[in-house]
């Protein structure tokens, strides 16, 4: 059970090693959850490129903290990843 009562997964932060990534899921972390950072260059590999990269991440997320890139992307792509990541 995490801190806010709910059973499930980590909060997914996506582009957690940019400035505000960061500072969310450091804030996160310290008020008790289960983080999974996710970026280009964490240990939970995500690039908005790479949608291979999506699933792995986002399966068994219980919420999506997302930074969205500055260039155009896939957002229905993107959303049926969530969808289907459970």
């Amino acid at each position: 059970m995490n801190v806010d009562g709910h059973v499930g997964g980590p909060t997914v932060v996506l582009g957690s090693s940019g400035q505000t990534g960061r500072g969310v899921a450091d804030a996160l972390e310290a008020h008790g959850h289960n983080v999974r950072r996710a970026s280009r260059r964490a240990q939970w590999v995500f690039d908005w490129e790479d949608d291979r990269t999506w699933a792995p991440v986002l399966t068994g997320a219980h919420r999506i903290y997302v930074v969205l890139p500055d260039r155009r992307f896939d957002w229905e792509g993107f959303l049926g990843a969530v969808s289907s990541s459970g």
